[in-house]
């Protein structure tokens, strides 16, 4: 293997985001402390609500003929809009929500009796984040299932906005068991703060405290305390989460500084300014908001209390794996607190992790240059026009940005990287020693910048340089698995510290065991230190995880031959080179050479 970059090298990009990017579960409250059984039921609610979706639509091949032959097409009937459906149906093969939702609106239009579109678009505009499109066919959905969760919790949410609560509190009790343990409690609980009545909300409130979500329950009621102008109830209990061990996160931090800087009242203040800082050091993002600030963060209606609750939700999804059920909750909580500046990340960061990159950036272009994430906002938006292979319009917006705000190492590096995916290689190494330049001092953050310009002298030719920068960067982040692989991968090619080695591309592999790359890097150690069993066993599993890699493939086909499966090596070769990735020149020609020669004894 040529390490991860001649593999695949997106892979390697996506790691510029280190210095910014946040896993969305920095932005959680406690997401594993709600339980899988105090969650929304997915699989009766949304993944059901999905898979119905998906029944109704065939295979483009399959509902093209059957609309031409005169036969029903599930419940697309003749005289529908198929322009719209067909469109509809690509815009859902790439989650593209607002698209689909928009086209199945269309088909609604001629064809006003399927039920099945009809029941599914409050989803579809839920997902895009039209919270208000979504209200207008949540109805129907419950007409199909009056024990649907989902649009019910959109009927919820807008009548809360109508502040229709006896209404709100019928439907908050028709929602399955589940919900009740944590989503009605709290819900009901800000609707009792929203009609004045704090000591009803705080006796709804506790109910969440058997729960075991000590830490959840301090902070709604310090956040309910606080909107009733009781300060120094509300620092007696955002007192009682400083004393868990599960506040260390951004969206509660901004929080308690947003208060202890208004009222002074926290107690353990030194505990808060450690961790604080520790948070604030930890990204360009964390940095940034926390520098500003601005008590965007801070209850200042019921309507946002709620949004922190299905906030809570969503966070809870995502420890569970649930993407698209936290980006329903999370859509719903940014449209009632639009304000936040954590909730606007959470929501965009759901769509990157999704690959909806346009749809998280246009979410990203709608921060103000006031707002705390603008700066974040605007690298972000940059790092997926890179990942969607718009360089020009990156380049564009990063010069822009680098010229308005010329310190700012991480402009720099973004630039870097812009001109590396372009191959202006000299012009990026400029870049990425402009960022050390402006660095006060070198740690795990900078680790980056001396990583990628090995990238770039090891694509110059200036080997010895690009394995000094390499174990420079491992260095300052040793527990990083694409530093550790090419360090490792980079001293078995040199036949240097053979042991130590492999030592380091097992560890990266412990790391992401499931990372087709790394078990490659570990499957070719294995090979040249002529272990061919474990070598086969590593790249047949590599090669199941990335099927469509041309290196893998090759390296796959180095271990047949030498086991004397000779037949398969061959094959494995010659599928090799149908890949895309092949189209290298050099992998190519040794292809072509392995496949008439084979490999030297």
């Amino acid at each position: 293997m040529k390490k991860i970059k001649e593999k695949k090298k997106k892979r390697v990009f996506v790691w510029s985001g280190l210095i910014i990017a946040l896993s969305v579960c920095v932005y959680c409250s406690f997401p594993n402390k709600i339980q899988n059984e105090d969650l929304p039921v997915v699989p009766e609610n949304q993944e059901q609500i999905t898979e119905d979706a998906e029944d109704a639509m065939p295979d483009l091949e399959e509902m093209i003929e059957a609309f031409f032959k005169e036969r029903p097409v599930r419940d697309v009937p003749k005289d529908a809009d198929l322009s719209s459906f067909l469109q509809g149906t690509f815009a859902k093969r790439h989650q593209d929500f607002g698209q689909m939702a928009n086209m199945y609106e269309k088909v609604l239009l001629s064809d006003p009796e399927n039920q099945d579109i009809a029941s599914s678009l409050f989803l579809y505009f839920a997902l895009a984040g039209d919270i208000q499109k979504s209200k207008l066919y949540a109805s129907k959905a419950l007409e199909k299932n009056k024990d649907e969760a989902f649009p019910r919790i959109i009927l919820i949410t807008d009548l809360i906005e109508k502040e229709k609560y006896a209404e709100a509190i019928t439907e908050l009790d028709a929602l399955t068991p589940n919900y009740k343990t944590f989503v009605v409690p709290v819900v009901k609980a800000w609707i009792m703060v929203a009609q004045g009545k704090l000591d009803a909300g705080l006796d709804l409130l506790a109910q969440i405290k058997a729960q075991n979500l000590e830490a959840l329950y301090q902070l709604h009621k310090g956040a309910m305390l606080d909107y009733f102008g009781k300060k120094e109830q509300a620092a007696l209990a955002y007192n009682a989460l400083l004393e868990t061990s599960d506040y260390n996160n951004l969206r509660v931090l901004l929080i308690l500084r947003e208060f202890e800087d208004r009222t002074h009242l926290l107690a353990n203040k030194q505990k808060l300014q450690e961790v604080y800082t520790a948070v604030e050091n930890d990204s360009f993002i964390s940095k940034e908001m926390m520098s500003q600030n601005n008590g965007s963060e801070r209850v200042r209606s019921a309507k946002a209390g709620v949004a922190w609750a299905l906030f809570d939700v969503a966070s809870a999804l995502v420890a569970n794996s649930d993407t698209k059920g936290a980006l329903f909750f999370g859509q719903i909580a940014h449209h009632l607190h639009p304000n936040s500046s954590v909730i606007h990340l959470f929501v965009g960061e759901l769509l990157e992790s999704m690959n909806i990159l346009p749809q998280a950036n246009q979410l990203y272009a709608s921060v103000k240059p006031n707002q705390n994430i603008y700066l974040s906002a605007n690298v972000r938006i940059v790092l997926n026009l890179i990942k969607m292979q718009q360089f020009d319009k990156a380049q564009s917006v990063m010069l822009a940005l680098t010229e308005k705000y010329p310190k700012l190492p991480l402009f720099h590096m973004t630039l870097g990287d812009i001109n590396r995916e372009r191959k202006e290689l000299e012009l990026a190494l400029k870049n990425y020693q402009q960022a050390l330049k402006l660095v006060s001092s070198e740690d795990k953050q900078t680790a980056p910048l001396y990583f990628y310009q090995g990238l770039c002298h090891e694509e110059l030719g200036h080997k010895d340089t690009a394995v000094a920068l390499f174990e420079k960067a491992l260095q300052l982040d040793p527990e990083n698995p694409i530093y550790l692989n090419y360090v490792g991968y980079t001293w078995l090619e040199e036949n240097k510290n053979v042991k130590e080695a492999l030592k380091l591309i097992e560890k990266a592999v412990s790391y992401s065991p499931n990372d087709g790359n790394l078990l490659d890097s570990l499957g070719r150690a294995y090979f040249l230190l002529h272990d061919y069993d474990k070598a086969l066993t590593l790249l047949e599993q590599a090669v199941s995880l990335e099927s469509g890699n041309a290196v893998i493939n090759s390296h796959l086909g180095d271990v047949y031959w030498k086991l004397k499966r000779y037949r398969e090596a061959r094959f494995q070769w010659s599928h090799a080179k149908t890949l895309k990735q092949a189209s290298s020149e050099k992998l190519l020609t040794e292809l072509s050479d392995k496949m008439a020669n084979g490999l030297p004894k």
